[in-house]
């Protein structure tokens, strides 16, 4: 039997992950100031499944696994958008066709905002199985930073006229896919004299401090 041994590093960055991200979601004092560190968190949620997915076998059963949650996850929020707006205004909730088309476009999930992340996860899965079926990964490298100032394009002009509309910059294109990409970056790098955990430690602190910066960036020159 092979023995696996635990990597910590990964664990304690999951459990920093998770933390930031209830973080997000809560209310205290001086969130303002704590938010632009805890954005970092679901870039870096991408990027461990970059990690840990790449050169794995490719398995249409994960995105499968991954619709289904989404589907019952979505299903227990309409219904309860649905009976919020039964009981509040006594007419049902019906989407728009931009509704329609911000979903299948953007993941954006009208009824439930926090649920993006699934359509998006799923979109970067089905590319990168694509990526990974035609063989064309040193493309799909070299497409990180140009997805990443895209997206930091895309946020700054679009938040600045209509900052509801973040789907068009929080998405699997410019969310997803290059903090994945970076993630299985990360995985080939060799390590020359040092261990992986400490290559692996510098990858984060490059995708972290990306989102930190944009997110300073647009303190100073965009409030």
């Amino acid at each position: 039997m092979i023995n696996v041994q635990r990597n910590h590093t990964i664990d304690s960055l999951k459990l920093l992950c998770a933390t930031l991200v209830v973080f997000i979601h809560c209310e205290y004092p001086y969130k303002v100031n704590v938010l632009p560190v805890t954005e970092v968190a679901v870039p870096l949620f991408f990027a461990l499944s970059g990690y840990f997915i790449f050169g794995a076998k490719r398995k249409w059963e994960r995105i499968g696994r991954i619709a289904k949650i989404f589907a019952w996850s979505a299903a227990l929020y309409l219904l309860k958008t649905e009976m919020v707006q039964l009981l509040t205004i006594h007419r049902p909730w019906m989407p728009t066709w931009k509704n329609i088309t911000d979903l299948i476009l953007f993941n954006d999930v009208t009824f439930s905002i926090h649920l993006w992340y699934l359509p998006a996860y799923i979109y970067v899965l089905v590319i990168v199985f694509l990526i990974d079926m035609y063989n064309v990964w040193r493309w799909a490298f070299w497409s990180i930073l140009p997805l990443l100032l895209t997206g930091v394009f895309v946020k700054y002009n679009i938040a600045d006229v209509c900052p509801e509309d973040t789907q068009y910059f929080r998405n699997a294109y410019f969310n997803g896919l290059p903090y994945f990409l970076l993630g299985a970056c990360v995985k080939i790098t060799p390590p020359p004299d040092r261990p992986r955990t400490l290559i692996f430690a510098v990858g984060w602190h490059s995708c972290s401090g990306f989102e930190v910066v944009e997110t300073i960036w647009w303190n100073l020159f965009f409030n």
